[in-house]
């Protein structure tokens, strides 16, 4: 009887001692887990860095492009002002010829 009650504390015990060991199997994946993750949110900020310094430069990009379009569209208006401006100087100077040559006649 004393033999079947150790038998039977020992099966207990190395039934308690395979829980312990699962237990521990778990804890360590889960560990290895929490650092994999720890590691991807490290990843993951250092890239949302990355975007975000690679949208301030492309803004950067944009904002120059539209002063430069603002530019060209002030320059175009001033073509214009002087394309009439000649044409205008152009119909005057006709009609001056015109008028020139009516009094030459």
């Amino acid at each position: 009887t004393e033999l079947a009650s150790l038998k039977e504390r020992f099966a207990g015990a190395e039934e308690q001692s395979n829980r312990l060991i699962e237990l521990q199997a778990r804890v360590i994946a889960r560990e290895a887990d929490a650092s994999k993750l720890k590691e991807e949110g490290k990843a993951s900020a250092l890239e949302i860095v990355r975007l975000k310094g690679e949208i301030s430069a492309q803004k950067e990009v944009h904002r120059q492009q539209v002063n430069e379009i603002q530019e060209l569209a002030g320059e175009s208006r001033l073509c214009v002002i002087e394309r009439q401006h000649k044409v205008e100087a152009q119909d005057k100077l006709k009609d001056a010829i015109l008028k020139v040559a009516a009094l030459d006649e």
